[in-house]
C-alpha cells in the first residue's frame, strides 16, 4: 500500500513553547487516523504543518511521497481540508460558495447537490444567516464535494447536532 502521509521528527515551537516534540507518524492509502489529545496538546498545529500552512521548526513530511513545503498549491490540490474555526464568504449563499470553490478548481462536479441534500442544507441562504450548525455543515460538504485523495478534518462535528 501507498503511504499517503509521513512525518518524521516534526517539531514546531512558538517562542519557548514546544507545540510539537520529534513526532513521528505514517498514513497508509485507504487508513482512517484520528489525533487525540487534550485542549492546546498540538493537534491542529501538526495539521497546519502538514498542510504547508505554518512553517515547522524541524523535521520533514511527506504527502503522497511529495516533500511539503510552505504555501505548495500544487501539493494541495488533491486534498480537502476542514479547519475547526470553519469560515466561509459570510456574504454568499452557500449554493454560490460551492460553485466558486469549483470554479477555482475547473470542476464541473455536482456533488455538493447531493451532499447538501443530505445535511438538508438550505441553498438560498446567507451563510452569514445560518447557525453555526449550519455554517459546520456547510464547511463538511466543501470538503467532500470534490471527492479529494486525502481528507483531513479538525474538530469536523463540531457545532453539530447529536
Amino acid at each position: 500500500m501507498t503511504t499517503v502521509i509521513k512525518v518524521e521528527k516534526l517539531t514546531k515551537k512558538f517562542g519557548d513553547l514546544t507545540a510539537l516534540n520529534e513526532i513521528d507518524f505514517s498514513v497508509l492509502e485507504g487508513e482512517v487516523h484520528g489525533l487525540l489529545g487534550a485542549n492546546g496538546a498540538g493537534k491542529t498545529t501538526a495539521m497546519r504543518c502538514l498542510l504547508g500552512l505554518i512553517n515547522v521548526t524541524s523535521g520533514d513530511m511527506y504527502l503522497m511521497g511529495e516533500k511539503i513545503k510552505k504555501n505548495n498549491h500544487i501539493q494541495r490540490k488533491d486534498i480537502s481540508y476542514l479547519s475547526g474555526d470553519f469560515r466561509s464568504y459570510e456574504n454568499m449563499r452557500s449554493i454560490d460558495y460551492f460553485k466558486y470553490l469549483l470554479r477555482l478548481e475547473n470542476s464541473k462536479s455536482k456533488r455538493y447537490e447531493d451532499l447538501s441534500n443530505r445535511f438538508d442544507l438550505d441553498f438560498n441562504r446567507k451563510i452569514a444567516d445560518l447557525s453555526k450548525g449550519n455554517k459546520q455543515k456547510v464547511g463538511i460538504v466543501q470538503a467532500f464535494m470534490k471527492s479529494p485523495k486525502l481528507l483531513i478534518l479538525d474538530e469536523p462535528t463540531g457545532g453539530l447536532d447529536p
